[in-house]
């Protein structure tokens, strides 16, 4: 193999290396507490409300809840050649390859944030003397404010004979 044709493959091993990408590295992690505002109303109003089957009184009401939120920052080196074959499946990678090879040589960082919520799912059920209880799991993930809305049916008449 001549000095040439050597040159020529280490510029190709490099170039190929070049265009790896890094794993994720956990960069910063913060734990907080969120409240969500939640509002439960019944159809028809008035009816029994229980949060997690302890009962919490007559709807429409209002009430604030706390659970865990953990933030996560992680990061990882990239280059522009990597993010540019992300997109183009296997011809795009094989028909660009004069354009995201030199865009390989340029490198960056690249963030991502992650959202983890604990306890933070509720079962919500609506009891009405007359009406079918009315159920509803909920998952708070950051919100303001959540809106349940629970129909209880009306339970059909039986006769005695």
């Amino acid at each position: 193999m001549t000095a040439r044709w050597k040159s020529a493959v280490a510029a190709v091993i490099a170039l190929a290396l070049a265009g790896c990408q890094s794993q994720w590295y956990l960069q910063n992690e913060s734990d907080n507490l969120l409240t969500t505002d939640v509002v439960i109303r019944t159809e028809p109003p008035g009816a029994e409300v229980r949060w997690n089957d302890v009962p919490l009184g007559t709807s429409p009401l209002r009430m604030p809840v706390e659970y865990d939120h953990v933030e996560q920052l992680w990061s990882r080196q990239t280059n522009i050649g990597a993010r540019l074959r992300e997109d183009w499946g296997t011809w795009g990678t094989i028909i660009g390859f004069p354009i995201w090879i030199p865009a390989s040589l340029i490198h960056e960082t690249e963030d991502r944030r992650v959202h983890i919520y604990g306890h933070n799912q509720f079962d919500v059920t609506g009891r009405l003397r007359g009406y079918e209880n009315a159920y509803r799991k909920v998952a708070l993930e950051g919100e303001d404010e959540v809106e349940v809305r629970l129909v209880l049916r009306k339970r059909a008449a039986t006769r005695s004979q």
